[in-house]
């Protein structure tokens, strides 16, 4: 889908796999689409560590978390949030 988008892919398959090619391609990519759920290294521990490595990457995170609020966040934007996670669910 990237590459269909114009975009060269580098893929990798753990959080320990991801610092290897950005160690070595540092200098040739602009940013990375990070899972949290990795083997090895999770999502966080990754981020921590390119960030380390580049203060400016900019890591776009992707989860299959049932939702994802930005902060800061206005109460109404909280409650459509949990609308939208809780009533699908009956709660």
């Amino acid at each position: 889908m990237l590459e269909a988008m114009g975009f060269i892919v580098r893929l990798t398959k753990s959080g320990s796999e991801t610092l290897d090619v950005f160690l070595d391609y540092r200098h040739e990519i602009v940013g990375v689409l990070l899972d949290f759920t990795m083997p090895q290294l999770d999502g966080a521990a990754t981020f921590t560590e390119l960030r380390r490595i580049n203060p400016d990457i900019r890591v776009l995170l992707m989860s299959g978390l049932a939702g994802f609020i930005q902060k800061p966040f206005k109460p109404e934007t909280l409650q459509t949030k949990l609308q939208a996670i809780f009533e699908t669910k009956g709660i």
